[in-house]
């Protein structure tokens, strides 16, 4: 299992504190992106990150980051994300399933994963899930660390399984040792990536051993 961390800050400082935190202990990142319209919380936004990364040329050289866009219209920020994607490599952009129709993935230009929220219904959009390879389950309502982990989300991921989905599942929201200690216990199937957020606050490097100790 794939463990990296969720990166949701609403200031440069505090983002570039996680970078300094996380940065010889994770190479790859998660980045949320927050609008303030999708979802009630507004982050550091695509110019700020485009800004960080331009100025951190060492980080940019060992690290790689995907993006979870928590917004409207995902489209109209690939410009931005080509930018950045020209500092550091960007793997691919995680997008809100009721924020995308079916005929936009061919015109992102960069590999795009799916994002269910809580509500959502792997049966209601399987025709769009069947279409990539990589499906974000989100176990918190999404746009806040520190929410509480809805247990019911991970039956997800043996539904995915049983219609046949052979790609990457990333669970997002609440991920911590009794959480994880729940999937592991409970779920059929077990995610492929875990993205800790602020579970990693402190003492990232110890609490990241702790959580690779409960795997199977």
């Amino acid at each position: 299992m794939n463990i990296y961390p969720s990166v949701l800050e609403t200031s440069s400082e505090t983002f570039k504190k996680r970078l300094t935190d996380y940065g010889t202990i994770f190479p790859h990142l998660q980045i949320d992106v927050a609008d303030g319209i999708y979802v009630d919380n507004t982050t550091i936004s695509l110019g700020e990150l485009l800004k960080i990364f331009g100025s951190r040329t060492s980080f940019a050289e060992d690290h790689t980051i995907e993006l979870h866009l928590m917004v409207q219209d995902p489209q109209q920020y690939i410009q931005t994300i080509k930018e950045i994607n020209s500092s550091i490599p960007v793997t691919r952009l995680l997008l809100h399933i009721d924020q995308v129709q079916i005929i936009d993935f061919q015109n992102y230009e960069f590999q795009v994963g799916l994002v269910l929220n809580p509500e959502h219904s792997v049966d209601t959009y399987w025709d769009m899930l069947s279409q990539v390879q990589t499906i974000q389950i989100m176990t918190i309502s999404p746009g806040k660390q520190g929410q509480p982990f809805l247990p019911e989300t991970i039956g997800k991921i043996s539904q995915l399984r049983e219609k046949g989905f052979t790609g990457e599942i990333i669970l997002d929201g609440g991920m911590n040792e009794k959480n994880l200690d729940y999937i592991i216990k409970n779920s059929r199937d077990l995610p492929d990536t875990i993205c800790p957020g602020s579970y990693f606050h402190a003492d990232a490097e110890k609490k990241l051993a702790r959580l690779n100790r409960l795997l199977p």
